[in-house]
């Protein structure tokens, strides 16, 4: 299993990934535990985002596991977002619910996932008007197996057939929970845990590959020779924030290839320059 380093700042914490351009500090877990964290982490290349994303976010929500980097952000940002200023540095996050996601007591938050699992329960929420009305869900229906997961694991609660706007099929009702849990503050949660299980996969892979690269060029001379310099490429869409905005196309020499990614949640890549 990879290695993890004990960090040296104030807060302790274990550094996932100590070699390359953006540090990510883990707080409130053992080594074991962030251990585990890496190992998920170090198969973005083998796993589906979506499935990486579900599988890190559950982590955070049973664990309270918490980002150092993440929270300084928040931390040094939150008076200009309060403010709805323009952010000139912001990761590609939902950033209302990092900013203003609901946190559950550790104890709470890891025990209903314990009980109900952490996909159940969001697409639980998503569907939480199903707790005061019957739906009908087709055999047909794509999401017919998670109504049925619901079920299974005690959120949800099947019927008989009903026809409901032209659609007909077993009708499905959502439960109430059994633990005494606001359900918009549940939601705002599972939506907080997912965005922090997102910033760290995106940077923790944004610094891994550079840090990869980097290593294979330096043993090639050939590679060497016919490099010219660098490019900073971002993505070019709304979410793009004012700062990576300008340093797209920036250019450097060979022997100053620049270190991204630039900022947490950064989409920034270096691009080389051939002869």
């Amino acid at each position: 299993m990879p290695m993890v380093k004990k960090s040296t700042s104030e807060g302790g914490g274990w550094v996932l990934n100590p070699d390359t351009p953006f540090p990510l500090t883990i707080l409130g877990v053992d080594e074991q535990l962030a251990l585990k964290l890496k190992d998920l982490l170090d198969q973005t290349e083998t796993v589906h985002a979506g499935g990486l994303f579900n599988s890190v976010a559950a982590m955070v929500a049973q664990t309270g596991l918490r980002c150092k980097e993440i929270e300084d952000y928040v931390a040094n940002f939150r008076e200009s977002f309060a403010e709805d200023a323009e952010l000139d540095v912001a990761p590609y996050c939902d950033l209302d619910s990092l900013f203003n996601g609901k946190r559950l007591d550790t104890t709470l938050g890891a025990s209903v996932v314990a009980r109900y699992g952490f996909d159940n329960l969001r697409f639980y929420c998503r569907h939480l008007k199903m707790i005061d009305t019957p739906r009908p869900i087709p055999i047909s229906h794509r999401d017919r197996e998670r109504f049925e997961e619901l079920t299974r694991v005690g959120l949800a609660t099947i019927g008989p057939p009903i026809t409901k706007a032209g659609k007909s099929g077993d009708s499905f009702k959502l439960n109430t929970l059994k633990e005494s849990i606001n359900l918009d503050d549940l939601g705002s949660w599972l939506k907080l845990c997912t965005t922090i299980a997102e910033l760290i996969t995106l940077t923790y892979y944004s610094s891994s590959v550079p840090t990869t690269q980097i290593a294979l060029y330096d043993k090639n001379p050939l590679i060497q020779n016919e490099l010219r310099g660098y490019e900073i490429v971002t993505v070019r869409d709304d979410c793009t924030c004012p700062f990576c905005a300008r340093m797209d196309g920036k250019k450097y020499p060979a022997k100053s290839r620049p270190k991204v990614p630039f900022h947490l949640g950064c989409r920034c890549i270096v691009q080389e320059i051939w002869r």
